[in-house]
């Protein structure tokens, strides 16, 4: 079956570019020829058509199995590395809103389903304190966190600056999580690390 950690250890040690991306495209490309390299018998889709939009990569077993996976790649300035840098925490909600629809891709399918986040920025794992609770507060992705089945996620402000029409409605996710993150590689003086959210059928 397919092994996320094993594929993103193996690009971690790459030798392109330090094993890191210069954009979330990049690191999309990268990640599914990593896995065609592993998997030689499966297929790759990239940008696969969904009802729901698209989904970034969907992976096709022989067996007639599809596994989608989401990503997203959250990163501040490296010296020496030319990178697109998206860091703001407001971002937390695209990722759980790739949860849910990671969650309605494998709807009734015997498959489970991916969302995985690469990122230098420590806010995402060591999320807001109790006491700052920032307007992204609830859906903060902190390292050890319980997100439980059903909940129903919203901004604390939902007036704010970074709220935009397409990040009004509240999330609500069919699953329970826990947020596990695991160290990617050391570049430089900045530790990146990742986070995969598995979502099961």
């Amino acid at each position: 079956m397919l092994d996320l950690n094993r594929v993103l250890e193996k690009m971690s040690q790459s030798k392109r570019n330090g094993g890191i991306f210069h954009s979330e495209s990049d690191f999309q490309f990268q990640l599914a020829w990593n896995i065609k390299e592993m998997y030689p018998v499966v297929d790759v889709a990239l940008e696969y058509c969904f009802n729901d939009g698209r989904i970034d990569i969907v992976i096709s077993f022989p067996d007639g199995k599809e596994i989608p996976i989401e990503l997203k790649y959250f990163v501040k300035p490296v010296e020496g590395y030319n990178l697109n840098t998206q860091n703001d925490t407001w971002r937390v909600y695209e990722v759980l809103k790739d949860v849910s629809r990671i969650e309605r891709f494998i709807e009734d399918k015997k498959t489970n389903g991916y969302t995985i986040i690469l990122s230098n920025a420590r806010i995402y794992w060591r999320g807001p304190s109790e006491q700052q609770r920032p307007n992204y507060y609830n859906f903060a992705l902190t390292d050890g966190k319980k997100l439980e089945a059903n909940t129903p996620l919203n901004w604390l402000d939902p007036e704010a600056t970074a709220v935009t029409e397409s990040r009004k409605n509240e999330i609500v996710l069919n699953q329970r999580y826990l947020f596990n993150w695991k160290d990617y590689k050391m570049v430089g003086n900045s530790q990146f690390r990742y986070l995969i959210i598995e979502s099961k059928s």
